[in-house]
């Protein structure tokens, strides 16, 4: 993506599962619609701040980082992912889901071009994930794997 594009920031994880959001103070809140949430208009100072909730570009079963979404060659995705929500009861191609797995999930987040301090709030997570933010991983919770054996759960307020 080329820096002058609209989108400012990039919100990008790879997570077993998955549990974002903040306080909101007042204000409708937006909602991202697929894989994009356009913030460029919402008042931080006078409507607070915004869950990331939404449909998030959903990559099931693969451990995916930014690098890979930078190259020439478009990434499949497997569909959008309404965020909150679960994967275990869910039809992912064509078989239900049970709480195990893993995925990435992927947002873009549109925000004013003078919009730079910015924090993001993971509350109550208690598996394994990674999260980048422009390319940069900014916060982690235990070790993501893809199996049972290979991941390591955390229980972890950032």
């Amino acid at each position: 993506m080329h820096p002058s594009s609209l989108i400012r920031h990039m919100f990008f994880l790879s997570l077993i599962l998955l549990c974002l959001g903040g306080c909101v103070t007042s204000g409708r809140q937006p909602l991202a619609i697929n894989g994009v949430l356009d913030l460029s208009r919402w008042d931080f100072d006078s409507s607070g701040s915004v869950n990331l909730d939404g449909q998030w570009a959903f990559y099931w079963q693969r451990l995916l980082s930014p690098k890979e979404f930078s190259s020439a060659k478009p990434v499949p995705m497997t569909d959008y992912f309404s965020i909150p929500g679960r994967w275990d009861g869910r039809v992912i191609n064509g078989e239900t889901q049970t709480g195990d797995g893993y995925a990435t999930f992927r947002l873009k987040v549109k925000l004013k071009p003078d919009r730079r301090i910015m924090a993001v709030r993971i509350k109550e997570e208690s598996s394994a994930y990674r999260l980048w933010i422009n390319g940069q991983e900014v916060a982690h919770n235990g070790v993501v794997g893809k199996s049972r054996n290979a991941m390591v759960p955390q229980y972890l307020l950032q």
